[in-house]
């Protein structure tokens, strides 16, 4: 019964996330300070039940194995804070044991999965809704980038005149040589899309909208003195406060991808499809 109740709990409160998430691009600290408390009382609850310290330890490996992924995402500057802890909650609410049925591996494995194909989708996505503006950026970037678009060229051709000469000496050695030749060049383009697609996701907000997390992308100063630089980890509440004692009206900052979404997909792959390794 627990058991169930434990899934119902995590799926309301990461469809709650996803929809914060998408429409402001922030999760709110009552969805994921309150699965937090929710878990830990679970696992209490579950020790209290078993009369054993088991259930309550199984929580603690689980909080400890997502504390330390969300806090490196977090400082890598990949996820925002709401992303980190909503993770803690998943972690202590699922806890782990080691085995690759484990749920939390499981959902920690489809997460990333979901991550990559949410990135790649929203990217397309943005660079899409705004196609003028991403050709325009895109056109500058390869104008300023030509000598490293030159070297793809050169590298991809080189790649398969050599693969040519190979392909009577080892076939396989043949088209190791026409990947990297056509990944080499299809790598260079897409980081100039990708670098194009990200100047479309900066945006000019009021110091007044600003929020705790918020990512700038460039440093503020007024009259050539530093008031506020930018961070991996967004802005705090000081740093907001700062701004505004300034007097500084507006600033451009960085709106990511949200990832939220991304762990009710997880969520719902191990419900639907289970262990992929069995």
């Amino acid at each position: 019964m627990i058991i169930v109740e434990q899934e119902a709990i995590l799926l309301i409160a990461l469809i709650i996330g996803t929809i914060t998430d998408i429409r402001k691009r922030e999760v709110p600290n009552y969805v994921s300070f309150s699965l937090i408390a929710v878990a830990g009382m679970l696992a209490l609850l579950k020790s209290g039940m078993q009369g054993s310290f088991t259930p309550l330890i199984t929580a603690l490996y689980g909080l400890a194995i997502a504390v330390g992924i969300g806090l490196l995402m977090y400082y890598a500057g990949q996820w925002g804070g709401g992303d980190a802890k909503i993770l803690f909650g998943v972690g202590l609410l699922l806890g782990f044991s080691p085995s690759l049925t484990d749920h939390l591996f499981l959902f920690l494995v489809y997460a990333l999965i979901s991550g990559g194909i949410l990135g790649f989708v929203w990217m397309i996505a943005v660079g899409f809704s705004s196609w003028k503006e991403t050709k325009k950026k895109y056109a500058e970037l390869r104008s300023l980038q030509k000598n490293m678009v030159l070297l793809a060229r050169i590298a991809g051709i080189t790649c398969i005149i050599i693969a040519a000469f190979l392909v009577k000496i080892n076939y396989l050695f043949s088209l190791l040589a026409i990947f990297i030749g056509i990944g080499t060049y299809i790598l260079v383009y897409l980081s100039l899309f990708v670098r194009a697609v990200e100047d479309q996701m900066k945006k000019k907000i009021s110091v007044l909208k600003l929020e705790e997390g918020d990512w700038l992308v460039n440093d503020v100063t007024v009259t050539g003195k530093l008031i506020t630089a930018k961070s991996k980890t967004g802005l705090s509440l000081e740093d907001i406060a700062h701004l505004k004692r300034a007097g500084v009206s507006e600033v451009v900052v960085r709106q990511g991808v949200p990832f939220v979404p991304a762990f009710l997909a997880a969520e719902i792959l191990v419900l639907t499809l289970g262990n992929p390794f069995m």
